[in-house]
């Protein structure tokens, strides 16, 4: 839901990742870090945020950034929680270019290849993973912005009424989003 609030402000964080998430005492999830949040629409000259899990319109420059880089985010960070620790484009070798490289080349693929890119034989977490779950995480992982799950959702007045089609998701069934 913090994700939603700076949305509905017109503000989009540019580096959703697991060490800017905070769980509290009681159990909330926080969102910190805003050194690289920046109003949304905004033209950007040079990439920002954590390669690991930026999208692809944050790792090019003189693009338009709008609230799809977070939810490509949150589908990075949702991924390395489904997989123990691993982002989807990242491995403990490799450097910024190597990451780059790899989201160039999920972004070239076919739906049926990214799926694959993702989900296919990375580890034995995959088997624990179901399929609303990978469907989920690859939707929000579209190569373009405005294709990603979520992104035509973004008229809402409050942070409550952002990200139907996310909060509806099946993967949610019997989960209280309001604590």
């Amino acid at each position: 839901e913090g994700i939603s609030h700076l949305h509905v402000g017109n503000i989009v964080h540019c580096d959703i990742k697991p060490e800017n998430l905070i769980l509290t005492d009681k159990g909330r999830l926080k969102i910190a870090d805003f050194g690289c949040a920046i109003d949304v629409e905004r033209v950007l000259d040079i990439p920002r945020g954590t390669t690991a899990y930026s999208a692809p319109e944050l790792i090019v420059k003189k693009s338009t950034i709008t609230v799809a880089v977070d939810l490509w985010s949150m589908a990075c960070v949702w991924y390395a929680l489904w997989r123990m620790g691993q982002s989807p484009f990242d491995s403990s070798d490799s450097g910024d270019a190597q990451i780059v490289q790899g989201v160039e080349t999920y972004c070239a693929l076919d739906a049926d290849k990214r799926s694959a890119w993702l989900f296919d034989d990375k580890d034995e977490s995959t088997t624990a993973a179901t399929a609303l779950g990978e469907q989920l995480i690859a939707s929000l992982l579209h190569p373009v912005p405005t294709e990603r799950l979520g992104t035509s959702d973004t008229k809402a007045d409050s942070a409550k009424d952002m990200y139907p089609s996310i909060r509806k998701s099946l993967v949610w069934k019997g989960v209280d989003l309001e604590k």
